[in-house]
């Protein structure tokens, strides 16, 4: 009966052989793995002694890597192939304009690195993309994640051999994301892959929310200091903790009365009153806030990383009983980074 092909679970030189009736380990690079038809005998050989000294080699060094504690091989009993998953490719993106890509024959597209085409293509906000777990055999159960918050998908006994699609659609904050894969029963490996999510045929990777005061606005704010940040069809998805957070004010002001008018710096020449939300911010001032975490605002780019995962809150550090007055608007331009959240 023909013997199963197996291949060591690390990607090594590592060998097992047949050397005066001992089993010999060898280890390259400290890459490891034992399979016992790597032993220098078959039941076709001829020599008898031969024949039972090298199973006695491999009998010995399957023991012998179970006294070790070292990973054994999982071949796939059907095909005798190792089951172990390697990549991920992606299907349904788009791509940003670029002369990378063409469809008229009279323009040709430029001929552009792998690299290049990569960082043009994007999964677009709010349009379904597929996901396809790619290596060698099958997996009898394994895991997908595609790093934006939604649950974890698992499937069950499905080849590696591309033909199975997982459909997923992006909709929330657009970003880099992380996609991943990890084996679970019946077959080896974990693997992630950086996916961008853009907005609209440019594939913009930020969000942009109109921070508005006063009663000349849509939704007036004049009773409140902070706010949730919204879209036009709802509230946007938690702040995960973890997360890289980039938001960018364009630079103009707020009239919070009598003459106080300030970018989103705020006021640094004067201490913070007793009595305003953020003591420890400064005056007249935006602070971003998820949860419990609170950032100070300026006139430009703040980076942070999310310690919780909240709404995020855009706040006026102002006298709460004296927001009636308050006039202005800003843009904000916010980019969430989510390949690290939790």
């Amino acid at each position: 009966m023909p013997q199963p092909t197996c291949s060591p679970t690390r990607s090594a030189s590592s060998r097992v052989s047949a050397v005066s009736g001992r089993a010999l380990l060898s280890f390259a690079g400290g890459h490891y793995g034992i399979c016992p038809e790597r032993a220098n005998a078959t039941p076709s050989d001829s020599r008898t002694k031969r024949f039972h000294r090298a199973k006695w080699a491999s009998g010995g060094a399957l023991l012998l890597a179970a006294a070790l504690g070292l990973p054994g091989c999982t071949p796939n009993s059907n095909t005798g192939t190792t089951n172990v998953i390697s990549d991920i490719s992606f299907g349904g993106r788009t791509h940003r304009p670029s002369d990378c890509f063409s469809d008229e024959p009279s323009n040709p597209p430029r001929n552009c690195s792998a690299a290049e085409l990569e960082s043009l293509r994007f999964a677009e906000l709010g349009t379904e993309i597929n996901a396809s777990p790619l290596g060698a055999g099958s997996c009898r159960q394994a895991s997908i994640n595609f790093g934006d918050g939604s649950p974890t998908q698992v499937f069950f006994n499905q080849r590696l051999d591309g033909l199975f699609l997982v459909n997923h659609t992006y909709n929330g904050w657009p970003g880099k994301k992380l996609v991943r894969v990890n084996s679970q029963v019946d077959c080896l490996g974990s693997v992630s892959k950086d996916i961008a999510v853009g907005i609209g045929p440019d594939g913009r990777e930020d969000f942009r929310f109109g921070f508005c005061v006063g009663p000349q606005c849509q939704v007036p704010v004049t009773t409140t200091v902070c706010i949730p940040v919204v879209s036009p069809t709802g509230p946007m998805p938690d702040i995960r903790r973890g997360s890289g957070v980039r938001i960018t004010t364009n630079g103009r002001t707020i009239d919070y009365g009598s003459g106080h008018v300030f970018d989103a710096s705020g006021d640094p020449s004067v201490l913070t009153p007793a009595g305003y939300l953020f003591t420890d911010r400064r005056k007249f001032s935006l602070v971003y806030r998820i949860g419990s975490q609170s950032i100070q605002g300026e006139a430009g780019s703040v980076s942070f990383i999310a310690n919780q995962t909240a709404p995020l809150e855009i706040c006026m550090n102002d006298n709460p009983s004296l927001l009636t007055d308050n006039r202005g608007n800003m843009l904000l331009t916010i980019t969430v980074n989510e390949r690290s959240a939790q």
